[in-house]
């Protein structure tokens, strides 16, 4: 089982470096991540993150010719680097090696569908977001914003981020009712991983319009994520300088996998457990 999960993460890798999705680090983190997560989780834990690599790196090169002025805004773009791929998958390949170590237990498979459904959410809703042609608000003021700006949310956003949730949901659900070791009811699964990924990607951009650090470029004047967006350094005009958009991707993650778990006990407690 060890030599298959290595092969499959290390070629999966490889594959996405050579396609520049990833940098060399970023792919040697997400062969790692990859590893810890089917040879500790399984399979069906596997099939999920794949879902989500996949998936989010269609959406990053969706139309991407349009996207080049927005994501002058960001602090990174594609290829993505290991800061990236351990802010989306450190709280998963945390949750896969408790389930092998502290036991099988059904909460971890639950945290680890949340935090991937959050980290869906969020790459979809920042890379079809982008397109919208309405309005953008600040999520923290409603205010409108230029398009890229971190908190800004729209239609079309929001409603790719609820799609992505449910997309990791329904993939997690089937996929881990067929091949998983202990059976979790689908009510269990789909709406409350939705909910959580979708919430946790609410709260990345709560997070990103409040604490994440904004720079105003000394050269060209515009605000971005980025310190340094021409030459820098650049002042910085919000949020806090040490937290970046890896951490907020990081803290909203952990936060999807919580809620997730939390709308299933809530579940529990006012209609109660089913066998």
């Amino acid at each position: 089982m060890l030599f298959w999960s290595l092969f499959v993460s290390v070629l999966g890798a490889a594959l996405a470096y050579l396609r520049r999705d990833l940098t060399l680090l970023g792919a040697l983190g997400a062969a790692a991540v990859g590893t810890l997560i089917a040879y500790c989780g399984g399979w069906n834990w596997f099939i999920v993150l794949a879902a989500f690599f996949i998936s989010s790196s269609a959406a990053t090169v969706f139309k991407a010719g349009r996207k080049e002025e927005v994501q002058k805004h960001f602090s990174k773009t594609r290829p993505r680097d290991l800061g990236q791929v351990l802010a989306n998958g450190g709280i998963p390949a945390l949750m896969a090696v408790l389930f092998a170590v502290v036991g099988e237990k059904p909460v971890f498979y639950l945290v680890f569908l949340g935090a991937m459904a959050t980290a869906t959410a969020d790459t979809w809703a920042t890379e079809i977001g982008v397109l919208a042609k309405g309005r953008v608000l600040s999520i923290r003021d409603w205010k409108k914003v230029e398009r890229g700006t971190s908190g800004g949310v729209s239609l079309l956003g929001t409603l790719a981020g609820l799609t992505g949730a449910l997309l990791i949901a329904a993939v997690g659900g089937v996929w881990g009712l067929l091949f998983s070791g202990f059976y979790i009811p689908v009510e269990y699964i789909i709406p409350p991983v939705t909910i959580g990924g979708f919430l946790g990607c609410l709260l990345d951009s709560v997070l990103g319009a409040a604490v994440q650090a904004r720079y105003e470029c000394s050269v060209c004047g515009l605000v971005t994520e980025k310190d340094g967006h021409c030459c820098g350094p650049d002042p910085l005009v919000g949020g806090w300088r040490w937290v970046d958009n890896d951490l907020v991707n990081f803290m909203s993650s952990l936060l999807g996998g919580i809620i997730t778990v939390a709308v299933v006990f809530l579940h529990l407690t006012f209609f109660g457990a089913q066998p």
